[in-house]
């Protein structure tokens, strides 16, 4: 499945973490602890280096003209 973002037009990326919601911790919260707004506010870090690898991947291709 494919989209065409046109000029203008937005992509909207949910950001998350990569920590297991099923660990012994996480059993003793409550059920909706992982639904926000529940509890504190959050911030989430986004780091760019060779300590802290993160990323995200978008394939943006171009459109070929047909050769006719």
């Amino acid at each position: 499945m494919a989209a065409t973002f046109r000029p203008g037009h937005f992509l909207t990326v949910e950001l998350s973490n990569n920590e297991p919601l099923a660990d012994a911790h996480n059993a003793l919260l409550p059920p909706d602890a992982f639904h926000l707004p529940v509890g504190s506010p959050v911030t989430q870090k986004i780091y760019r280096d060779a300590a802290h690898r993160s990323r995200l991947v978008l394939p943006f291709t171009t459109r070929k003209t047909e050769e006719r």
